[in-house]
């Protein structure tokens, strides 16, 4: 994990502003609840950690860049360490199932 979050905090975005924040999930009921919010990452729940990567939304167009490289970033980096990893979105379409 720390290797992770260390390859995802030296990975560059658009601007230079590095604008994510981490938020590492290990708990299996949190698991389990996000895997149920929309039905194609029912996956999560089997997971033994998530790492959301959150983004304020100040500047959608270079953020969708921003989140695209981080991600990648940090499933290399996961493949590399010979772990597995998985894609989940939640944007407006998960807030409108809230």
């Amino acid at each position: 994990l720390d290797q992770l979050l260390e390859v995802a905090r030296w990975t560059g975005s658009s601007r230079n502003t590095q604008p994510w924040r981490f938020v590492v999930v290990t708990d299996a009921e949190h698991l389990r609840h996000i895997s149920g919010i929309r039905t194609p990452i029912n996956w999560v729940a089997d997971a033994p950690l998530a790492i959301a990567i959150v983004l304020d939304g100040a500047n959608p167009l270079s953020e969708a860049y921003d989140e695209g490289r981080v991600t990648e970033r940090i499933l290399i980096a996961a493949r590399f360490l010979g772990l597995g990893g998985g894609v989940a979105w939640f944007g407006d379409e998960a807030q409108q199932a809230e």
